[in-house]
Order: C-alpha cells, then structure tokens, then sequence
C-alpha cells in the first residue's frame, strides 16, 4: 500500500490501470522524462526531496523493471507450463526477465539464513539442513523466530518432517514443484525441499530447477 502511496505521484501511474503494454509504458517514461526538465517539477522535487527516498527518474527506471520481469513472468510461466508441465510459482515474479530450465549441484545452491551475515550461506549451513541432520527444534525454531514474514500456521519443525517423509517415499517432481533459484545460484523458493534432496541424495547429486536472471 505505501508503494502505491508514493507511485500514485508519478504521472504514468495510469499504465497500472491501463495494463502493461509496451506502448503505454514506453509513451508515459517518455513523457516523465520530457517533465523532468521543466523548472516546475524541479522545484517540487526540491522542496519535497525529504519525502522520497528516491528520485522520479530513479523512481521510474525501479517500476519500468518490475513491469518488464511480470511481463517475463507471464510468459515463461505459459512457456514452461506447456511444454514441461512445471507452473512456476508466483514467488518467481519479480526476480528477473529470464528463465531457464538447468540442472544443478546441491552443494552449488545456497539458501537464506534470517538473522545472520551473509544472508545467503551454502545449504550445508542453513537452519533448515542443521535441524534434519541434527533433529535439533532448535534450529528450526531459530529460523521460524527470524523469519516474520512466514505464517507459522503453516511452517512448523512437524511439517518438515512430513515433506521429508513425503520426498522419500515420491523422489523429487519439477512438476509439482519446482526449485527457483536466481544467478547467483541463491534459492528464491524450494528451500525446504532444497535441504531435504541435499540430506537424502548428498552434495553432488545434480537436480533440475529453474533459474531466472536479468538480461
């Protein structure tokens, strides 16, 4: 909501309302650009410069790049439906403009470890991974406790467990659900599922993902 509070002062901020085409997107950045010179937009940019964090040019250049990587999103999510069966999931839209269908090492992949630096570690140091090694809670509770945005109804040590029983007994399938990962080979969804192949098939054991990067 406080992102659509601050785009609402864009003048483009119609192509959200019109829809995403090109022409539109391209027919309002040109306009923006064109009232970044005039002198009145200037001096309402000064005179509020402690209310952005960001410039309008700057403004305009972050929204353009979310429009282009949902339009991506759309289209690779219809691509790779069709010919793989794989539905990406919607925790992918937004990462970047490119998709591709690799295959990778666990030991390559890294995943998020809230409350901790570097955020993205090796999957072998990840809460999830220390806890099915170990059966420590603990560990699993430190990651829920760090993780805010994670709904604990539905995230709990109990119903790891029951995926990794339910891995075991199935294998791992792209098609009911993939692992996304980005360029630097970080996992962006699949995490659990990650942990659970790295502890039941080991470090060297090549899985197929998707892989989305910006071009």
């Amino acid at each position: 909501m406080q992102e659509h509070f601050y785009l609402t002062r864009l003048p483009f901020y119609d192509i959200l309302i019109a829809g995403f085409n090109m022409k539109n997107i391209k027919y309002y950045y040109y306009s923006l650009l064109s009232r970044l010179a005039s002198p009145d937009l200037k001096d309402h940019y000064r005179e509020k410069k402690n209310r952005y964090r960001y410039s309008p040019r700057e403004r305009t250049m972050v929204l353009l790049e979310r429009i282009e990587n949902h339009m991506a999103f759309e289209r690779f999510y219809a691509y790779f439906k069709k010919n793989y069966h794989i539905e990406i999931p919607m925790e992918a839209d937004g990462i970047g403009n490119h998709y591709e269908y690799v295959k990778v090492r666990l030991k390559d992949l890294k995943g998020y470890c809230p409350g901790s630096m570097p955020r993205f570690k090796p999957l072998s140091e990840t809460f999830q991974y220390r806890f099915l090694t170990s059966r420590n809670t603990d560990f699993y509770q430190s990651y829920l406790a760090n993780s805010h945005h994670l709904n604990s109804l539905h995230f709990s040590s109990e119903h790891f467990l029951d995926l990794e029983k339910s891995l075991k007994k199935t294998g791992y399938d792209p098609s009911q659900s993939v692992i996304v990962i980005d360029g630097d080979n970080r996992v962006r969804d699949g995490l659990h599922r990650a942990s659970i192949l790295l502890h039941l098939m080991g470090p060297e054991t090549e899985v197929p993902v998707i892989r989305i990067t910006t071009r």
